[in-house]
């Protein structure tokens, strides 16, 4: 599924995961996100409201994940999508908590 970089895209793809759940609610759902930058800042707020836990993961670890358990170069986002849900399985990976604004432009400065 693809979706947009706005409102209406994260609406979309908050909808389709909440109508993929069953009783226990978010409890058991982990998001997995490699860090774009600031391309994946707005898509990181946006779940971590809704309540979600959302891990983002260095691009460079899940690479090396990928080399490490297959022998085909391979890259594809179905690829990369199975690479990130497998990686939130096994790694102790610390979830997305938001900072402040201020920190943000900290950050990108």
């Amino acid at each position: 599924m693809r979706i947009s970089n706005t409102k209406e895209g994260f609406d979309k793809l908050y909808s389709t995961i909440i109508s993929c759940l069953d009783l226990n609610g978010l409890d058991d759902v982990k998001i997995g996100l490699e860090s774009t930058g600031h391309y994946s800042t707005n898509i990181t707020n946006y779940l971590y409201s809704k309540g979600f836990q959302v891990h983002i993961l260095n691009p460079l670890s899940t690479n090396l994940f990928r080399k490490a358990t297959t022998l085909r170069k391979t890259k594809t986002d179905k690829t990369d999508a199975k690479v990130i849900a497998t990686m939130l399985f096994s790694d102790e990976s610390k979830s997305y908590s938001n900072s402040s604004y201020q920190i943000q432009e900290l950050k990108s400065d």
